[in-house]
């Protein structure tokens, strides 16, 4: 089994959060399982409820860019009260 990365990087003269993490979906349009756990953790953490996201993808142990997801997510502050 893979082991999970996750990186967050902050880009101070936009406020851009990104989240970048390996995705094991192989669901072309839709992000897997994690990527909800590690929006909660971002937005409960870091009070982030801008977030960029990049799902790596691998077909064969070979990253493949064609499945890879970019995205934008907001969250609303009223659903973490």
């Amino acid at each position: 089994m893979k082991q999970e990365i996750v990186c967050l990087a902050f880009d101070n003269e936009l406020f851009q959060v990104m989240l970048a993490f390996y995705d094991p979906s192989q669901d072309l349009k839709f992000p897997g399982w994690p990527l909800r756990n590690l929006l909660i953790l971002a937005a409960i953490k870091w009070q982030c409820r801008n977030i960029r996201i990049f799902c790596y993808r691998e077909k064969k142990g070979q990253a493949d860019f064609d499945r890879c997801l970019i995205g934008d997510v907001i969250i609303p502050g009223e659903l973490l009260v």
